[in-house]
């Protein structure tokens, strides 16, 4: 479809005529009109999207959103994270990100054998207190955090490797 903007020549030219950069019926020769302009309807190509160009390029930009939500970096006065949810957090007195989980309030199952869980007679386990954890890939601990954390991030989805599948 012709963009009604230019009428079609991906360029504007409102200005007056009386240089030689035009032809006779007054319209601006690209490249060498010196005020003539790209359409900002078209971006120049004399051409409006048609409507399923135009509903792909708006799912891409919602796709691009999601993305970058994911990537940044969201205050814990926003929002926490899903129970026992592995995330990257930043603590207050730390430059160095760490890899943490919050735990709510009977909402992560602790042990007999720390120190800190907490025993629930009702339901006959032990309960990780409210907070923050470290988590560690190697040990069995998960330290309590006591540093304040402020910001949180979902961890980045791992790199696909060749021949393998997702779990």
């Amino acid at each position: 479809m012709k963009c009604p903007a230019c009428n079609g020549k991906g360029y504007t030219d409102q200005h007056s005529m009386d240089d030689n950069a035009h032809d006779e019926a007054g319209n601006c020769n690209p490249g060498f009109c010196p005020v003539q302009e790209q359409c900002p309807h078209c971006q120049g190509t004399g051409d409006m999207p048609t409507v399923s160009e135009v509903k792909a390029l708006r799912d891409e930009v919602i796709a691009l959103r999601k993305q970058v939500e994911k990537q940044r970096w969201i205050s814990v006065k926003e929002r926490l994270p899903e129970g026992d949810k592995l995330v990257i957090v930043k603590l207050e007195n730390l430059k160095i990100p760490i890899r943490a989980f919050h735990a709510e309030p009977k909402g992560s199952e602790g042990s007999c054998e720390d120190e800190i869980s907490i025993y629930d007679e009702e339901a006959d386990c032990y309960w990780l207190p409210e907070g923050w954890y470290e988590c560690n890939q190697y040990e069995e601990v998960n330290w309590l955090v006591h540093d304040n954390v402020t910001h949180w991030q979902p961890l980045p989805a791992p790199p696909a490797i060749e021949g393998e599948t997702g779990a």
